[in-house]
């Protein structure tokens, strides 16, 4: 898992993030950002996709609410 943390979510997502998910062939990557509240289409989707799959194929922005909920 690749972790980007961001205060802010004003700019769009990173290709640097995308690039080393594809080289390290790593199964999931977020850029969680602290301006963005919680939500839970946020939070249906990582328990659909991170938890159930366990991958996705593109990194995704999360509020660090929705994120730090994965890890309860």
């Amino acid at each position: 898992m690749l972790i980007e943390v961001k205060s802010s979510s004003k700019n769009s997502l990173g290709k640097s993030l995308q690039k080393y998910k594809e080289t390290l062939k790593c199964p999931l990557a977020f850029q969680v950002v602290f301006d963005l509240p919680g939500n839970n289409q946020a939070n249906e989707w990582l328990v659909t996709h991170a938890v159930e799959k366990g991958q996705c194929d593109q990194a995704v922005i999360l509020p660090v609410s929705s994120f730090l909920s994965l890890l309860v």
